[in-house]
């Protein structure tokens, strides 16, 4: 699914999005080749974890995004960085811990940081609007959280990890994450003469 038009001309560029989980290594690399593969070249997508960086994607992780027409077998793992925060215009965490690592290393990026079930959940309450601008959209998503909220893991928010199960857990997760995708590539598919 590519969007009609594109993020770029709400932002004067192109919007980069950013992906988070603990290693980088399964949930947040297939979720990246998933919703880039949503979103076409109208976004960046990328993908970040807590742990040094480097290691590849795991064999399940790269078997299952294969089977679903893409490849992740380049990937290598890499480590949140204040600076890779702050040049992405929104960030999609896989945890709560997630999200409070990223406001530990860059406080200011905050609003513009949910889980991406959280992200779902506001954005279906406040869709992105025709003329809308998206960076004051995300900003507005964020309106009434507390950071405390964040301090405990949620069955609501959190996207369980798959690392070290069966090939079938990977399955269900790369289904998970794509049915997340297509949502996300929905909320933001907005003709370009209306924005």
């Amino acid at each position: 699914m590519k969007l009609n038009g594109g993020l770029a001309t709400s932002l004067g560029r192109v919007t980069e999005i950013l992906l988070m989980c603990t290693a980088n290594r399964c949930r947040s690399p297939m979720a990246e080749a998933l919703l880039q593969s949503a979103l076409g070249d109208t976004a960046n997508v990328s993908s970040v974890g807590i742990m040094e960086g480097g290691v590849r994607a795991t064999e399940n992780a790269v078997a299952v995004i294969a089977a679903r027409g893409l490849d992740i077998s380049e990937h290598r793992s890499r480590q949140l960085t204040r600076e890779i925060v702050d040049d992405s215009d929104l960030v999609l965490c896989m945890e709560r811990m997630h999200v409070r690592e990223v406001a530990v290393t860059s406080p200011a990026a905050l609003p513009k940081t949910f889980t991406l079930k959280e992200f779902l959940h506001r954005g279906d309450e406040a869709p992105l609007k025709p003329g809308q601008d998206f960076a004051e959209w995300v900003r507005l998503l964020s309106f009434g959280r507390e950071a405390s909220a964040f301090l405990k893991p949620s069955s609501e928010d959190d996207i369980d990890d798959p690392i070290g199960r069966p090939r079938d857990v990977y399955e269900a997760k790369a289904a998970e994450l794509a049915g997340y995708a297509a949502r996300v590539a929905a909320l933001l598919a907005l003709p370009a003469a209306g924005r």
